[in-house]
């Protein structure tokens, strides 16, 4: 289906959303070969790597208060702070894309048994003439990945491209 060139970044955020939820509603179908977590995370890497490419400069003015998405926390240093989105994206977006480059250990996968119950991800970056290292922690039992893309998703759809 093509795209909605007018509004592309939008439309992507929603494809990719709609993405999600319909594997979800599948999850008797794949029993032990549900695998949520790696989903999330290749959608989330679309998700980062979009706005970056195409509309960097406005995400700068969408502020994330710290403790704003539930099953998410976002760190400098040891605190949880106040972040803006194009801070978070650059990150996050350097933290995924050089994932295990050169023995840097950028995202990390926890688990109890079998189930993985957190993700973290570390990114640095240099932001508007300042160098961020940030610490994004998703907690998967509380749906952190998904509540973090469905709240980029509305972010997002707010903007005016």
């Amino acid at each position: 289906m093509k795209y909605n060139e007018k509004a592309l970044a939008k439309d992507f955020f929603n494809r990719t959303i709609d993405i999600v939820n319909q594997y979800g509603k599948n999850r008797m179908v794949y029993k032990e070969k549900y695998y949520d977590t790696t989903l999330f995370i290749n959608c989330l890497f679309g998700m980062v790597i979009m706005p970056k490419a195409n509309w960097y400069n406005k995400l700068s003015k969408v502020t994330i208060p710290k403790k704003s998405i539930q099953g998410v926390k976002i760190l400098k240093g040891k605190a949880e702070s106040e972040v803006n989105l194009k801070e978070l994206l650059h990150c996050m977006r350097n933290g995924l894309g050089h994932w295990l480059e050169k023995n840097s250990q950028n995202l990390s996968f926890f688990h109890e048994g079998q189930q993985i119950t957190k993700v973290t991800l570390w990114g640095i970056g240099n932001v508007s003439n300042k160098e961020l290292k940030l610490e994004i922690q998703f907690d998967i039992r509380n749906d952190g990945l998904k509540k973090f893309m469905e709240f980029l998703q509305v972010k997002i759809n707010k903007l005016d491209w």
